[in-house]
């Protein structure tokens, strides 16, 4: 797979955009087209503060060490060339793709949660992906 090729379920490790240093595993949750924006789910440690709409074991992600969530909250739109400059600068880095069970599990989440971003939720609606 290239650089290029960016698709929905793709997973990277990318610096979090609130600037705090940290890197967070981040699954393009919608389609693009040519250097069109996508919408970023950040997938992060569960703890029971945090929104439990999709909850991720290993069994559903087996590179996770930890149970984990989506945090919605921290969803955003990115454009694609911001992820395709960070691969090939080095700066982002490709994880494993998600199952289609864990996409269709995170769009589902994405549905229910009351924290997504409404530009994300959106997006995601007007590309049929949730309702």
């Amino acid at each position: 797979m290239s650089d290029d090729d960016i698709q929905q379920g793709n997973v990277f490790w990318i610096e979090s955009s609130r600037g705090d240093g940290v890197e967070h595993r981040c699954m393009v949750a919608s389609f693009h087209h040519s250097d069109s924006d996508v919408v970023l789910l950040p997938i992060t440690t569960w703890e029971d503060w945090k929104d439990d709409s999709c909850l991720i074991t290993k069994q559903d992600y087996a590179v996770l060490t930890h149970d984990s969530c989506i945090d919605y909250r921290f969803g955003e739109i990115c454009p694609i060339e911001k992820i395709k400059l960070g691969l090939s600068s080095g700066s982002i880095k490709r994880c494993p793709n998600v199952s289609p069970d864990l996409l269709k599990k995170i769009l589902t989440g994405a549905s229910d949660s009351p924290f997504l971003p409404f530009g994300c939720l959106n997006m995601l609606n007007k590309q049929g992906l949730v309702d």
